[in-house]
């Protein structure tokens, strides 16, 4: 309960953000295809498990080099502290707090010792990410922590072919051995 409660009051905080920075528009006109570049598009928020912080997706879109990115960011749910987790050129998605609170991972693209989406762990107080997962051949659609915050639910689907049938799912459990480099925040 008080987990959906603080979500509400944060999703109602970046309506509230996102209506006043509107607001302040010099002059009203239309809005067009070129003005898409200037949107944050705030997504997936997660509650850590002590309630005290709120992890989420940041997306922007950089209009010169047309490409689209997404950080992921933590907000205090007290409004005190917002820390950028991660900044690299590749998006991170779906943050996802371990149950004991120590970690946070998330999906990404980038450079790791396996190609495309792969799951990412880090402190949650920081420091860089350590690839957990090197799934090559099957796509992963989607994951979550085991309750004892030692391992992952991967739900992987087949690739896309001629021969495989679509929508064809494996749900896979991985044990990890999580040991994140981690850094001091001040």
């Amino acid at each position: 309960m008080r987990k959906t409660r603080t979500l509400l009051v944060f999703l109602a905080g970046v309506v509230s953000i996102s209506g006043l920075l509107l607001s302040q528009t010099p002059q009203k006109r239309k809005l067009n295809l070129d003005d898409q570049h200037r949107f944050l598009n705030v997504g997936d928020p997660h509650c850590s498990p002590d309630a005290k912080w709120i992890a989420y997706t940041l997306g922007t879109t950089d209009a010169k080099e047309e490409k689209r990115d997404s950080d992921i960011w933590m907000v205090a749910t007290d409004g005190s502290k917002k820390l950028r987790m991660t900044s690299s050129p590749e998006a991170e998605n779906s943050p996802r707090w371990s149950p004991d609170g120590k970690y946070l991972s998330f999906t990404s693209s980038r450079p790791g010792k396996a190609k495309g989406t792969q799951v990412w762990v880090m402190d949650r107080d920081g420091g860089e990410a350590t690839q957990l997962t090197e799934i090559a051949k099957l796509r992963m659609s989607g994951y979550d922590w085991a309750p004892d915050s030692k391992r992952l639910t991967l739900i992987m689907r087949e690739p896309d072919d001629a021969t495989t049938p679509t929508g064809s799912v494996r749900v896979r459990s991985l044990r990890t051995r999580i040991r994140p480099r981690s850094r001091s925040r001040s």
